[in-house]
């Protein structure tokens, strides 16, 4: 009888990138993921999300509504956002709803709201 051979097949490791303003926010979805063995990358600047996006795609993104513009530079300008190829995903709080309206021409997965329970 042979032997089981262990599987070397490398196994993707799901990458979460999440971009909050609010450090509390992060630190639940953070939470949230890491229940399901899922550590994301935390971002609380769209500069420097910017880049690490475009060098190492994550499986996801999760972006603040708030945190979609900083200086000039905005998500929606992002060479993989414009090519529909960043897997996108957005959070909102009640306060921000109103910033909803700049989501609605993006690619994307959907909306988390705050006041769902998580």
């Amino acid at each position: 009888m042979e032997k089981n051979k262990l599987n070397t097949e490398k196994v993707h490791e799901i990458s979460v990138a999440l971009l909050m303003k609010d450090p509390a926010s992060a630190q639940l979805i953070s939470k949230i993921f890491r229940e399901v063995a899922i550590v994301p990358y935390c971002y609380e600047n769209l500069k420097d999300f910017w880049s690490e996006v475009q060098s190492d795609l994550p499986d996801l993104c999760l972006v603040d509504i708030e945190a979609m513009s900083e200086d000039g530079l905005f998500l929606n300008n992002h060479p993989l956002v414009e090519t529909e190829k960043l897997p996108l995903a957005f959070y909102c709080k009640e306060s921000s709803k109103p910033l909803m309206l700049s989501t609605y021409n993006t690619f994307n997965f959907g909306t988390i709201f705050e006041d769902q329970n998580l």
